[in-house]
């Protein structure tokens, strides 16, 4: 069983990768998070925190290396985001965002808006 302060430590670690390597989405109306890695170990140490699903990408890097990808979706991810945003500074309105999203109806307004406002989030430099 982990300690308090090792949890915080991972949380921390977690959302600071999840911060610059990471991508929340809203794909078919759920919530998604997914980080591609060539470190299977970090993409591991995510499945071992926080479960979800990992597989290796199809593609390779320039050099021949192997991507890995972690996600999750739904509600899972929406609980990870609400932990993971206090660590988190360019995603940190993705992420709240996300969370919001499910406290509006299916096929609303609101919806259409945090799906509209996420994507232009990812296009600020």
């Amino acid at each position: 069983m982990a300690s308090i302060g090792q949890r915080l430590t991972e949380l921390a670690w977690a959302g600071g990768l999840i911060d610059g390597e990471g991508c929340v989405t809203i794909s078919s109306g759920s919530v998604r998070l997914d980080v591609q890695s060539t470190s299977r170990s970090t993409i591991q140490k995510l499945f071992d925190l926080f479960g979800g699903s990992c597989i290796v990408e199809s593609r390779r890097t320039k050099l021949g290396r192997p991507v890995f990808r972690w996600y999750l979706n739904g509600k899972k991810a929406k609980n990870i985001l609400r932990k993971l945003s206090h660590y988190m500074v360019e995603k940190k309105r993705q992420a709240e965002l996300a969370v919001s999203y499910s406290n509006f109806p299916p096929n609303s307004a609101m919806r259409e808006s945090v799906e509209r406002r996420i994507k232009q989030l990812k296009r600020v430099v």
